[in-house]
């Protein structure tokens, strides 16, 4: 909650820039702030229930087929035969009231961006009595077998994603090894933090200070000026996350294709490291006078995949 605050006010304080000139002000001043609480920021948030998917790979598969049984059950149970003698008492209310109270808190404080992993402890006590309640329905044998398939097969949907999601691409560790070997200076880049980020040798800078709408609409100019207030030495773009920004910039989860293109059309940063996933370039030093664009209309920052670059010896 404290950092939700913070993060609010901070959203609500002029930015702080370099002023190197007013029309470089216009076009901070001109441009929405960002908080990473917005109801507008979309991000690569695994587990985001913004994204419909998610209702089915985190519990859906499972979830809402024994939603239903738990209903018959309860049918069964008021309509059907009387429970026999012996037969285990229904579970307390204090188990609907745990995990109801927990979710309905979780899901105000992340209305935002709420992520599926923080509901599951109270969604954990809702499937007791639910469980309970599925039990009552006849020809158990049957869909209890059905339910455990989905279980394993969602188990293996899940795990397969996890894998996906931690796995290091080739031109990844590339990247990590080569700013191991030549560190940038001020020794901190401009990345997008996937889970890979700790293995980076250097810190990393996305938001900006939640400026980071006014960095996609600046020109290259007050970029520079940007990423140099912010203490950047280089920029690390992860070619399998450019994107098309859409005009609310609302999904903030990836380089937007016209930034790529402008650093590469762009003969002051210097690219250092290109291959299939990654690509470096070096944020040029203050004293560094403006430089014209590349002859080259921007070939060297193609999109597609290539091969390493004879940027600096890895």
């Amino acid at each position: 909650m404290l950092k939700m605050c913070v993060s609010r006010a901070l959203a609500l304080l002029p930015a702080s820039g370099e002023s190197d000139g007013a029309g470089a002000a216009a076009v901070v001043h001109s441009a929405k702030a960002v908080s990473l609480y917005d109801d507008g920021v979309i991000a690569h948030h695994p587990g985001d229930l913004r994204n419909a998917a998610n209702w089915l790979l985190y519990g859906g598969a499972l979830l809402w087929p024994l939603q239903g049984l738990a209903g018959v059950g309860a049918w069964f149970t008021r309509f059907g035969r009387p429970p026999a003698r012996g037969a285990p008492a229904p579970s307390a209310g204090w188990l609907w009231l745990t995990g109801l109270s927990y979710i309905a808190l979780a899901a105000v404080l992340l209305r935002t961006s709420p992520d599926a992993r923080f509901f599951m402890p109270g969604l954990l006590f809702c499937l007791i009595p639910l469980s309970e309640s599925a039990a009552r329905v006849p020809y158990r044998k049957v869909w209890l077998s059905a339910l455990v398939m989905l279980a394993v097969a969602q188990t293996g949907a899940v795990l397969h994603k996890t894998y996906r999601l931690r796995h290091v691409p080739a031109g990844v560790g590339e990247a990590i090894r080569y700013l191991e070997s030549a560190p940038p200076d001020p020794n901190r880049v401009f990345m997008y933090p996937e889970g890979n980020y700790r293995l980076f040798p250097c810190q990393h800078n996305w938001y900006l200070g939640y400026r980071l709408r006014e960095f996609w609409k600046a020109d290259n100019d007050q970029r520079l000026r940007m990423l140099r207030h912010a203490n950047i030495g280089a920029i690390v773009i992860k070619k399998y996350m450019v994107g098309t920004l859409d005009k609310d910039m609302n999904n903030l989860g990836i380089y937007p294709d016209q930034f790529v293109r402008d650093l590469a059309r762009d003969a002051r940063f210097e690219k250092t490291l290109d291959n299939k996933h990654v690509t470096i370039y070096l944020v040029p030093p203050r004293s560094e006078a403006p430089a014209p664009r590349r002859s080259d209309g921007g070939a060297r920052g193609s999109l597609r995949p290539t091969e390493s670059s004879p940027g600096r010896p890895l």
